[in-house]
């Protein structure tokens, strides 16, 4: 596991360290290093989830197109179910704790 030059993960909540592990496997079972990019640092969209904590960005550019498609399906089969989204963007996949209205990461894990 690796962090981009500057990237920050003071602040970061138990929830997205979750899916920073969950994540780490993943990029290993198809043999890919994986790199976090931003974490609460950065500039983001006005109320990102990255100012709480909650949100981090896993670099893809070093990822083939089978390592791309094989990890992007395997963090959503894992991680949606759980109350995040895992969006493909074209340089980085954005993961966040976003639960539906009435849930919460304790209710889901237990």
């Amino acid at each position: 596991m690796k962090l981009k030059f500057a990237a920050k993960t003071l602040g970061l909540q138990p929830p997205i360290l979750v899916a920073w592990g969950v994540a780490e496997m993943v990029y290993k079972l198809f043999g890919a290093a994986l790199v976090l990019t931003s974490g609460t640092d950065g500039t983001h969209k006005e109320g990102s989830l990255h100012y709480k904590g909650m949100a981090i960005d896993l670099r893809t550019r070093d990822l083939t197109v089978d390592q791309r498609m094989g990890i992007f399906h395997h963090l959503r089969a894992i991680l949606e179910p759980l109350g995040y989204d895992v969006v493909a963007e074209p340089d980085h996949f954005h993961v966040e704790y976003d639960p539906k209205s009435g849930e919460n990461f304790t209710s889901r894990v237990a």
